[in-house]
């Protein structure tokens, strides 16, 4: 990424969401995410990215920023021979911070690390073929196909050192417990695309080159161009010092009777949009076509830009094309906008639970869906547990997790002695 307006892309061998998610999960953090090292970037540098998975269907886009990057040497830097870098996300889509809510679950119930094992060589890989140019920009990466990629067995996570019973506690830099082959193994391609293709050197190389043979042949003809010309000056000046004859006016031929005819009218264009849940309002451009459903609408053809709003649903726009004549039919899933959900504790060492998954120690931000019921759960020991259901109608909320510590056992009373009962009694 040169510049700001690059667009890095990244395409998985995940078949599904869910692979994704079980296999990027410890590549995620609450604001950042890591990929291979690109060629060109630099820190600091803010784009577009999109990652995609082995059908080529985005999984998660939006902007992001580079802000540290790890470049890798020899075996440490992998089968892609890079390194790491983190992007630090800036904006996304509902169904991207959907996504990324999935990752930091999935993250939180990992089970511990087993012990590492030496890595497995295989032999050397066969030299890679080009790789084709995707859409509008130069691709500045190398592809690796699952055919030609070096099979070597990336290191399995180092042994836990943690003592038995303390907290768990994630490391404030996640590229130094990371290694570039753990991430390589599950990714097909990293792609960096640019709206500004450079010039190679040898295309001005051979552009001077050109330039400098036809000045030679330039020089050579002048001489043969000066003695033609000098040959046709004296008849131009004969002639042009002869009187001329006058030559009749000719009328011109009249002109055609002219048949106005209307032009054809193009052939309009129509489309069928539905959208879950219905009810959304769709603007087609600026013309707006109502609520969901909407069916044989005429809207305009060609390149249009389509947004759907809902009330409590994140706004969604897409670009389509449509040929005259055609019709399309459009069918849309919104999503719930982003929000975070702040929980404190006022025993020491409680963990938290948002939806029967557990999330860490108190205090926790929690990243969940806007205008959503969530159940939380807060447990510490020596404490009764704590339970609350919330409506989430603010983008972030607090929840303050007041625990009830658990009395101890009251010790029974000792018995009288039998013999003062009898000497007093009643």
């Amino acid at each position: 990424m040169t510049k700001d307006g690059a667009v890095i892309q990244l395409v998985t061998r995940c078949s599904s969401v869910e692979e994704f998610v079980d296999r990027f999960a410890r590549f995620a953090t609450e604001t950042d995410f890591l990929v291979p090292v690109l060629p060109h970037v630099t820190l600091g540098t803010t784009g577009q990215f999109a990652i995609r998975l082995g059908d080529r269907s985005v999984v998660m886009q939006g902007r992001c920023e580079v802000t540290e990057i790890r470049p890798g040497a020899g075996a440490a830097a992998g089968p892609l021979g890079r390194g790491l870098m983190r992007l630090r996300l800036r904006e996304m889509d509902a169904p991207s911070w959907g996504i990324h809510l999935r990752l930091m679950e999935r993250r939180s119930s990992a089970p511990p690390p087993r012990p590492p094992q030496e890595p497995v060589r295989a032999e050397e890989p066969a030299v890679l073929p080009p790789v084709p140019q995707l859409g509008a920009g130069v691709v500045a990466a190398i592809a690796h196909s699952p055919e030609t990629e070096p099979t070597e067995a990336s290191p399995l996570p180092r042994p836990e050192t943690r003592a038995p019973g303390a907290s768990f506690t994630l490391p404030a830099n996640p590229l130094s417990d990371l290694d570039a082959a753990d991430l390589a193994s599950f990714v097909e391609l990293t792609l960096l695309e640019t709206n500004a293709p450079a010039l190679a050197k040898e295309g001005w190389g051979g552009l001077a080159a050109g330039f400098d043979r036809g000045r030679r042949i330039a020089r050579r003809a002048l001489p043969y161009v000066s003695c033609v010309c000098l040959g046709f000056l004296p008849a131009v000046l004969v002639r042009s010092g002869a009187p001329r004859a006058a030559m009749p006016v000719r009328q011109p031929p009249p002109a055609p009777a002219r048949i106005e005819s209307q032009p054809e009218a193009p052939p309009a264009c129509v489309a069928d949009v539905t959208t879950s849940p219905t009810g959304a309002a769709v603007f087609w451009g600026d013309l707006a076509l109502g609520q969901t459903p909407v069916e044989h609408a005429t809207v305009p053809c060609g390149r249009t830009v389509v947004t759907f709003r809902h009330e409590r649903y994140a706004e969604l726009a897409r670009t389509l094309a449509v040929e005259p004549g055609q019709t399309a039919t459009v069918d849309e899933r919104l999503y719930r906008p982003p929000a975070k959900v702040v929980v404190t504790a006022s025993a020491p060492n409680a963990l938290v639970s948002l939806n029967r998954h557990r999330v860490g120690r108190a205090p926790r931000r929690i990243s969940t869906l806007q205008y959503e019921h969530v159940h939380v759960e807060v447990s510490a020991p020596g404490y009764r547990p704590w339970k609350k259901t919330l409506y989430l109608r603010d983008a972030e909320s607090n929840v303050d997790a007041a625990l009830v510590p658990i009395p101890a056992p009251r010790k029974p009373d000792r018995m009288p002695d039998r013999r003062q009962q009898n000497a007093h009694p009643k």
